[in-house]
């Protein structure tokens, strides 16, 4: 009798990591099937070396009396020709791309080809209307659902920001379902500072981007009445977004009001950030393993030479804040592109 029941206790072990199995097997293709619709690519882009946009800077700070450091804006702004890295990028690896359009305050790069039938230049202007700008890049993006002709799902992504191998759609997009890479398991600023968090307007303080975040989740929290954090962490890293769920969040949340924040504030939803909760919530994203890499820091030459050496560890990078020697020397490791002039 104990020998009956053993086998069947082995049985329903055997049946159960079968199930297991097999449901792991379903759902990992049904991550990877094809995603037939068009995929669009969408850049924040500014030369903040520019003399022009610096005189724009001075006089919207000034009217706005709002407390914001100069050296950030220098630190953050400055012109290394990271998109050029990042568009080189584009066209070796995920070609597939349909459009990309460049969202910038009347400016664009020198070197770029405008008459390419795949770029094209979007203006604040046409976000905001005639003579309207924002300096903060997440009140710029709480616009882009005002981007002419946008596809429905389409790629968010920093000009820092660029790929190291080929990827298809399936890497961001499954067929009904975002797929987002998370930077950790464990923690985020959520579980950092709690929900009640406190900051102050002075954009030297972290506390300032961290509290947006909170505020994300708070939003997230109250309309869906959830209480587990999916911990997404936050990196710059490219983000799979969708018309359709950007126009359900602006129908959803009181949120309009974010679009017209200009400088980075307390106060603020951090854009990206309820996206994903959202569309985490009410299960239209996936979150997947992290195959990307991010580093902060100035002096990068260690992390330029690793990827140089290892380019297949990772299918794409961030490099924030790197100085421009490095940059250019990625610039001269990838070949120049359809998408650039021949000077």
């Amino acid at each position: 009798m104990r020998r009956r029941k053993l086998n069947n206790l082995i049985y329903i072990v055997y049946a159960l990591i079968a199930l297991y199995i097999i449901n792991e097997i379903l759902s990992r293709y049904s991550l990877h099937l094809s995603v037939s619709e068009s995929v669009d690519l969408v850049y924040l882009w500014v030369n903040g070396s520019d003399p022009n946009r610096i005189k724009k800077y001075h006089l919207a700070k000034n009217i706005t009396g709002v407390n914001y450091s100069d050296t950030n804006y220098y630190r953050r702004y400055v012109e290394k020709n990271e998109l050029l890295l990042s568009l080189r990028t584009v066209y070796q690896f995920i070609s597939w791309i349909n459009k990309i359009y460049i969202v910038t305050n009347d400016q664009y790069p020198f070197w770029l080809n405008l008459s390419h039938p795949k770029i094209s230049i979007i203006s604040h202007s046409q976000l905001y209307g005639e003579g309207k700008t924002s300096f903060s890049s997440n009140s710029i993006q709480f616009t882009l659902n005002k981007i002419p002709n946008l596809a429905n799902k389409f790629i968010l992504a920093d000009d820092d920001f660029f790929w190291t191998k080929p990827i298809d759609k399936s890497y961001y997009f499954t067929k009904n379902k975002l797929k987002f890479r998370i930077l950790r398991f464990k923690g985020d600023v959520y579980d950092m500072y709690g929900p009640d968090a406190t900051c102050t307007d002075d954009d030297d303080n972290i506390m300032v981007f961290h509290k947006s975040i909170i505020e994300a989740w708070n939003l997230v929290k109250s309309k869906r009445n959830k209480t587990k954090n999916p911990r997404f962490g936050y990196s710059h890293v490219a983000i799979p977004l969708s018309k359709e769920i950007f126009e359900e969040i602006f129908q959803e949340y009181n949120i309009s009001h974010m679009k017209d924040i200009q400088f980075r504030k307390c106060g603020m939803v951090q854009f990206q950030s309820l996206f994903l909760y959202h569309a985490y919530a009410t299960g239209r994203l996936v979150k997947t393993h992290r195959d990307y890499y991010t580093t902060f820091r100035g002096e990068c030459s260690e992390q330029v030479n690793y990827l140089l050496k290892h380019k297949s560890k990772g299918a794409s990078y961030c490099f924030n804040n790197c100085m421009a020697q490095y940059f250019q020397q990625l610039i001269d490791f990838y070949p120049p592109c359809e998408y650039e002039l021949k000077l």
